[in-house]
């Protein structure tokens, strides 16, 4: 029952994105840093923020907006799952930085796995989903 409801959201979201855009908010995040000592993501820490992601129509690329700064990721890869039902986009910023998106509906989560560049830094971001809604 849970696959097929995944599927059919999944479809959904499939041709509505071919007509229109896709917007999600987010109401939070949590970004944890890898620990060489644990081998984990564990170093981390929440925050309240409101963000806007706002995908294209031919799901080339989408914007992320914080309070402090707007950002243009082009999508180079795009898979999907169908084990875990995750939507995985790897992508370019507008200034050349390279991510892993990871759209993760079950619980309503969006992840940002980077690196950063100065501390060479593992990381992830969780974005805590609040809605979801397209312009069609």
């Amino acid at each position: 029952m849970k696959k097929t409801i995944i599927v059919a959201f999944l479809l959904i979201i499939s041709s509505t994105l071919v007509y229109s855009q896709v917007y999600f908010s987010t109401y939070a995040k949590k970004i944890c840093f890898y620990n060489g000592r644990t081998e984990k993501y564990d170093l981390c820490e929440d925050e309240t923020v409101s963000t806007l992601f706002k995908f294209n129509s031919s799901e080339t690329m989408f914007e992320h907006t914080t309070p402090a700064i707007s950002s243009s990721y082009y999508i180079d890869e795009k898979k999907y799952d169908d084990e875990t039902g995750l939507n995985m986009f790897y992508v370019t910023s507008d200034v050349g930085n390279k991510y892993i998106f990871i759209i993760d509906m079950d619980n309503k989560e969006i992840r940002t796995l980077g690196q950063d560049k100065k501390t060479e830094e593992l990381y992830i971001i969780t974005w805590y989903v609040k809605s979801m809604w397209s312009d069609k």
